[in-house]
């Protein structure tokens, strides 16, 4: 069954622009948690180890080693465990 969302979705990924970084994006004020996984091909150490210099307000980097892009399929129960605390040690 075709749902119509597979094109948007790859369509959001084909705008972005190949370089992704700069000051002219500016910086996150919000409390940042970043989840990454050391088996990312698709998102490089490079680009996740500079992340915290575009943040202002409190930021926190969690690596899980062994799991590949795809965090949310490998591990979920880790990933909701991290979301979870830090969800609840950040109330909006």
């Amino acid at each position: 069954i075709d749902t119509g969302t597979l094109t948007p979705a790859l369509n959001w990924y084909r705008a972005m622009p190949a370089a992704f970084v700069g000051p002219e994006l500016g910086t996150v004020a919000a409390p940042t948690l970043m989840i990454w996984s050391d088996g990312d091909t698709i998102v490089k150490e490079d680009g996740v180890r500079i992340t915290d210099q575009h943040v202002t307000g409190e930021y926190r980097l969690e690596i899980l080693r062994g799991v590949t892009h795809w965090i949310a399929d490998e591990c979920p129960d880790r990933l909701a465990d991290l979301l979870l605390e830090w969800f609840a040690a950040h109330p909006s």
